[in-house]
């Protein structure tokens, strides 16, 4: 987790670069989950003992991605501000950061991961093309 280190180069809040941290990390686990985990269950059961899983266990299967939710929010909104407030990153990462930030509400995780991603590789490009 390398997010925190970038804290002394771009001025950034430490706390908030670790709250994105752990949300990327959510993110990460998540992906992996619904890749290895979800592929297995799915071979060994039938459609429609899958149906009965999704509709039985449908807000159990939403509370899953709560963390990721809750910290993505919170990091990714706190790095957007805290970029535009002190000119630590450019505007245009600062605006896909809030965007990230909106888009982790939704369940799923690759929209979240691919803007987040967008942004913090941005944000880093331009702190290093500032001197920063």
């Amino acid at each position: 987790m390398t997010l925190p280190r970038l804290a002394p180069a771009t001025r950034l809040p430490g706390w908030a670069l670790q709250i994105a941290a752990a949300g990327c990390a959510f993110i990460a686990a998540g992906a992996w989950t619904m890749t290895m985990y979800a592929n297995h269950v799915l071979v060994l059961l039938t459609d429609e003992q899958v149906e009965q899983l999704v509709n039985r266990s449908g807000t159990y299967l939403d509370l899953f991605w709560l963390p990721k939710m809750v910290l993505c929010v919170a990091g990714f909104a706190a790095l957007a501000i805290a970029g535009w407030r002190r000119r630590a990153i450019s505007r245009g990462a600062c605006a896909l950061l809030g965007l990230a930030a909106v888009v982790s509400l939704l369940p799923p995780h690759p929209p979240t991961g691919v803007l987040a991603g967008l942004a913090l590789v941005w944000a880093v490009r331009s702190a290093a093309a500032n001197g920063r």
